[in-house]
């Protein structure tokens, strides 16, 4: 699953969505691309809890 978050900015954002992720999923396996503003999981847990995640740790977040 993808996900847009338009106000993910530079590393330390990336860090804070994935740990935010693990802690929905800690078997999660998640890629951060900066420059599209794109994070790509994949996980066992269903899409609205990893959304859910996201925006709990202050991100705007949509699927795509």
């Amino acid at each position: 699953m993808q996900f847009k978050v338009s106000d993910m900015t530079c590393g330390h954002c990336a860090q804070t969505i994935e740990k935010a992720i693990a802690k929905v999923d800690s078997a999660a396996v998640v890629g951060v691309d900066l420059a599209t503003k794109i994070v790509a999981v994949e996980s066992n847990s269903a899409a609205p809890s990893i959304k859910a995640a996201i925006a709990s740790a202050g991100f705007d977040v949509a699927p795509l």
